[in-house]
């Protein structure tokens, strides 16, 4: 009898564990976006374009010679 009153207050406390983090979650996504940007990401989106341009002159450069 004390087995099954001890496993349905673990039931009970890993559902509402399960549920908070749910709602956490949802949270998060929804406030994602509301904020302005930072120093560091204005910067990081303003090198963004060098960023890939390099990347990209390495792929081609990697690539062989029928396909450049």
């Amino acid at each position: 009898m004390l087995d099954a009153v001890v496993g349905a207050v673990i039931m009970v406390v890993a559902t509402t564990s399960l549920f908070l983090a749910v709602e956490v979650a949802e949270d998060a996504f929804r406030a994602a976006g509301r904020y302005p940007l930072n120093e560091e990401e204005e910067v990081l989106l303003e090198n963004l374009d060098l960023s890939l341009s390099e990347f990209e002159d390495a792929v081609i450069n990697n690539l062989p010679k029928q396909y450049q």
